[in-house]
């Protein structure tokens, strides 16, 4: 019975009105189901309101023009019920969720502001204060600028004192760290490596370039951060724990590293996540000659977690 009065409602429509329901049911309603979500955000809530309530009745009137499967008009009919009852539940639904977005805002910060401005057509303009004519009005004396300030103590100072000593900024050591599969330093950087876990440990070897010009300095420090969820199989020979991440973190120190000359690998131990295909390490480093040392800059290394085979056809290739 619902059935058939929808149907004899929607017959009388498209009688009268052919073109403009053809016309709603072309409406690309995604968009406007996808631009009602977004125009919420913006807490424009009349408009989302709107463009929702278009979007649904565009599904409604689009599952009377719904061709259907032509060799099953049972499920075709049964289509056509099913997108009418979607659009027509998204017209409440539509109303009840800006509603509960909305809460006590206002459904337009536009009209918002026209009240404002409204309500206080007395609100005082700014105005010049009545001393400020009688200031101008006295001859106000110059002011030099920078340049001709600066010309003027040049004139007074001895011409060889003028002349300024360009003095170079000081130089720094920078470090790049890098894996090195089976031990050995790779010829080129590495910051990505395949290497499975062997009893629920995998084991990894990294070592540290300096890439500048200037030696580093007699005391080196570098730390080694893993992921949350990783852990140490085992310490680092000399490293030391960090507080209070001491589960995370281990200090290494070393002696000075010269320019273009790398550290021998140093190994260590880590249980991954489980079930993880992937974990990263990060790495940061501290000398006398050595950039400030920042935590949200540090260098990051990713270990792959795959089979033999992958890691064999990776080094292979690399």
């Amino acid at each position: 019975m619902a059935d058939k009065s929808i149907k004899i409602i929607w017959t009388k429509f498209a009688k009268h009105y052919p073109q403009l329901s053809l016309w709603i049911a072309k409406w690309n309603w995604v968009g406007l189901m996808l631009a009602g979500v977004a125009v919420q955000g913006a807490h424009e809530y009349a408009i989302a309101l709107t463009l929702l309530i278009a979007g649904a009745v565009s599904i409604t009137f689009s599952s009377f023009y719904w061709n259907g499967i032509t060799d099953f008009p049972c499920i075709t009919k049964m289509g056509r019920i099913f997108i009418f009852i979607i659009g027509v539940t998204l017209l409440p639904a539509s109303y009840l969720w800006i509603l509960n977005v909305k809460i006590d805002n206002p459904w337009s910060r536009f009209s918002t502001e026209v009240s404002k401005k409204e309500n206080n057509p007395g609100q005082p303009k700014t105005t010049i204060p009545e001393t400020i004519p009688t200031i101008l009005q006295k001859p106000q004396p110059k002011q030099p600028t920078t340049e001709e300030i600066a010309a003027e103590v040049a004139k007074k100072i001895p011409h060889q004192l003028t002349k300024q000593t360009i003095i170079p900024p000081p130089e720094i050591a920078k470090l790049q760290f890098t894996f090195c599969p089976d031990g050995q330093i790779p010829e080129k950087f590495m910051d990505d490596i395949i290497d499975p876990p062997e009893n629920g440990v995998v084991t990894v070897y990294v070592s540290a370039k300096n890439i500048s010009t200037v030696h580093t300095g007699s005391d080196v420090k570098i730390w080694i951060i893993i992921c949350e969820a990783c852990k140490f199989a085992e310490d680092p020979q000399g490293s030391i724990p960090m507080q209070p991440h001491e589960d995370l973190s281990r200090r290494l120190q070393y002696n000075e590293l010269y320019a273009g000359t790398s550290y021998d690998p140093f190994k260590f131990k880590i249980i991954p996540p489980s079930g993880a295909d992937h974990f990263f390490i990060g790495m940061n480093y501290a000398c006398a000659k050595c950039p400030p040392v920042d935590v949200k800059q540090r260098q990051v290394l990713r270990v792959n977690l795959i089979d033999d085979f992958l890691k064999h056809i990776y080094n292979r290739n690399n």
